[in-house]
């Protein structure tokens, strides 16, 4: 696949596990696309409070097809980061939506983007503004995939 353009796949139905492996399958399978023994982080989407059935965020099956199609690979670590909205609180939105059960069924770790201590500055490259740098979490630093 080029580096230099995007590559996106979509796949339609309503069987996440059926869903989650068609992708990967067109992205050239998960074995391609993630290393074995790397740290792999998934951001889902889990911004409020909400149940599954809301649709508010990511669906919890979704979420749980994904960490298991990603095992696939043999990486070191899985981790379901999350920054939920501002005044939520990140592994309260997890919870309440079912994504954070889901992911520690599949042996994920949780982490709260907004709780991390273990930050490092980065400058901005060309910035255009008084912001010259920011403060970014190691473990996403240091992760081999964002997912």
């Amino acid at each position: 696949m080029p580096r230099n353009k995007s590559v996106v796949a979509i796949a339609k139905g309503d069987d996440p596990e059926k869903l989650v492996a068609e992708v990967f399958s067109l992205l050239g399978g998960v074995e391609n696309l993630v290393k074995p023994r790397s740290t792999v982080v998934l951001k889902p989407n889990a911004g409020h409070p909400a149940g599954a059935e809301t649709s508010v965020n990511t669906s919890p099956a979704f979420a749980a097809a994904v960490i298991r199609e990603v095992k696939k690979a043999k990486p070191k670590e899985i981790i379901v980061a999350e920054a939920a909205a501002i005044g939520c609180d990140s592994l309260h939105v997890l919870d309440v939506s079912g994504i954070g059960a889901a992911a520690e069924a599949e042996g994920a770790r949780l982490i709260d983007i907004k709780r991390e201590k273990d930050l490092i500055k980065i400058p901005i490259r060309d910035a255009h503004s008084d912001l010259k740098s920011v403060k970014l979490p190691r473990f996403l630093l240091e992760a081999e995939h964002l997912f």
